[in-house]
């Protein structure tokens, strides 16, 4: 069977366009708990691999371009064979060294002439136990937090199934080419004159901005800080019930207590609080259809919403449930299907028209960062999971080898920064709540952001204490 031709639409250029100046590399991270001290090679997830490919078609997939420089996916009916770079294997001695060794893997960017995925293990000891973590990397065009992280269920899953010599459903079945959201959208009718009126109307608001300030910024540094971390199960519900008991989603919430932490790094360096803040909401369009989207099937799902504060409504930095309570009645009022809101970035074809000419007529990945960069409003984007992956996605617990945690992020290396400075990163996996922020050095200063780590974290534990 030839091989198909499928093309980009002008979003997913305009994402590749990002990929190719070094950010929107997504990668998630599971840590395996091996409970029969299993020794696995090399060789062992070169069979996972193979199946995997057999399964997705955008894994047996590279970009070709026509002489009128188009893009296409050209996903080739049979699997490809693997290179020494796709499968990558590091033996640390300890977990601490994963998110130095992360950082570092940001910078190795993906030949998109011949794949467009990348697996990397790790192997370590803790509490004299043999762990694995896995990671796997996609460019965003054709990934989102729900497929990535559900991609690690798969992986888990074909591991047990080879090592107790059975098959599980993902040896089985393989998936077909997935549409992408744009025929989605057409074939469902969900994107009409009312819907295009109401993505112009968000569009046109232009209220706030929110840029670290300059005294953040360290113009000697470059590429990507990663930082990763989980609370207790207990610790996990104490902070979703303090959300439930003010009746706001989850989101709206964190992103709340993010923001007063960022007041806090403010004040300690004596400059005045942040108002009239525009941050970024990650909404993934999987769990708003009807049906919803399999996780499994390869695909970019994810909209990206405004939210636009205004001060005093939000600034003050005196009530964290009230504030909380505002940016969630912006949030809901902007993650409608029905209205088109949830479409006001992947929709507005102008600015991807602009965002796709600004590259093609620039002379160096430097000039077209500069300009995106001086026309930025955000510096902060969350995206949440939530528990959604667990109830779709079917995981044995009582398996040898157990996904224990996962995490998933961005990489983030243009200079100056294109996209936010700062991307948070949230699931909610066996019960636990797992963090994974990452940050442009571009935008915020690894000193910086350490810092507001630290300062995020401390936040959140004094409200597990009912301290605040």
């Amino acid at each position: 069977m030839e091989a198909i031709n499928k093309p980009f639409t002008d979003y997913e250029r305009s994402l590749y366009y990002f990929n190719k100046c070094g950010d929107l590399l997504v990668f998630s991270i599971g840590i395996i708990e091996n409970s029969e001290s299993l020794n696995l090679d090399r060789d062992i997830f070169k069979k996972v691999l193979y199946f995997l490919v057999v399964r997705h078609p955008f894994l047996r997939s590279k970009i070709s371009i026509d002489q009128h420089k188009n893009l296409y996916f050209n996903i080739n009916a049979n699997h490809v064979n693997y290179d020494d770079d796709d499968l990558l294997f590091f033996h640390l001695s300890s977990r601490d060294e994963l998110e130095h060794c992360l950082e570092e893997l940001t910078k190795k960017k993906l030949d998109y002439d011949k794949k467009l995925w990348r697996m990397i293990i790790f192997d370590f000891y803790e509490n004299e136990k043999k762990m694995y973590a896995i990671s796997f990397w996609l460019p965003l065009f054709i990934t989102d937090g729900l497929n990535i992280t559900a991609l690690q269920i798969e992986i888990v899953n074909i591991l047990n199934s080879l090592i107790s010599n059975t098959e599980c459903m993902e040896m089985l079945v393989p998936l077909p080419i997935s549409e992408n959201m744009f025929e989605i959208t057409k074939k469902k009718n969900l994107i009409g004159k009312d819907q295009l009126k109401k993505i112009e109307e968000i569009n046109q608001i232009n209220t706030s901005k929110f840029k670290f300030d300059p005294f953040f910024k360290d113009k000697n540094e470059r590429g990507c800080t990663i930082k990763f971390f989980k609370f207790s199960q207990i610790e996990s519900n104490k902070l979703i019930a303090l959300s439930k008991k003010n009746g706001t989603k989850f989101t709206a919430f964190i992103m709340t207590c993010f923001y007063y932490s960022i007041q806090q790094l403010y004040d300690e360096n004596n400059l005045a609080n942040p108002i009239d803040i525009k941050f970024g909401v990650a909404a993934n369009l999987r769990i708003r259809l009807n049906p919803i989207l399999d996780f499994s099937n390869l695909g970019y799902f994810s909209c990206l919403l405004p939210i636009n504060t205004e001060y005093p409504k939000f600034g003050k930095y005196e009530n964290l449930f009230e504030d909380a309570k505002y940016i969630d009645k912006i949030l809901n009022g902007l993650t409608s299907v029905e209205s088109g809101s949830i479409f006001n970035e992947s929709h507005n074809f102008s600015a991807t028209s602009e965002i796709n000419d600004l590259f093609e007529s620039s002379a160096k990945i430097e000039d077209f960062c500069s300009k995106l960069n001086s026309n930025s409003t955000w510096d902060v984007i969350i995206s949440n999971v939530g528990t959604h992956l667990k109830r779709n996605i079917a995981h044995n617990p009582k398996e040898p080898l157990v996904l224990k945690e996962i995490y998933f992020t961005d990489t983030q290396n243009t200079c100056p920064c294109i996209d936010a400075a700062i991307l948070i990163h949230l699931i909610t996996w066996n019960d636990q709540l797992m963090f994974m922020i990452s940050s442009n050095k571009s935008g915020i200063s690894s000193k910086s952001f350490e810092r507001l780590i630290q300062l995020f974290k401390r936040f959140l534990f004094r409200l597990i204490k009912q301290e605040i």
